[in-house]
């Protein structure tokens, strides 16, 4: 499964109070998780992966099936 990730990235990494150090651009990316999950798990795998970042939006990218 694919998603779409839009987050802020921290100036630097702080895991107790990151939105206090956020950077004002969002940033946006795809991240490809394992089949069967849905947007709260990859959200959750996102922030672990990446300390200090905080997903604002995270949408499933449909997978094109081709014939």
């Amino acid at each position: 499964m694919t998603f779409s990730i839009t987050y802020h990235r921290s100036n630097r990494a702080n895991t107790i109070l990151p939105s206090i150090f956020q950077n004002s651009k969002t940033q946006h990316t795809e991240w490809v998780t394992p089949d069967g999950w849905n947007a709260r798990d990859a959200k959750q795998a996102f922030e672990a992966q990446h300390p200090g970042a905080v997903v604002l939006r995270c949408d499933a990218i449909p997978c094109e099936v081709r014939v």
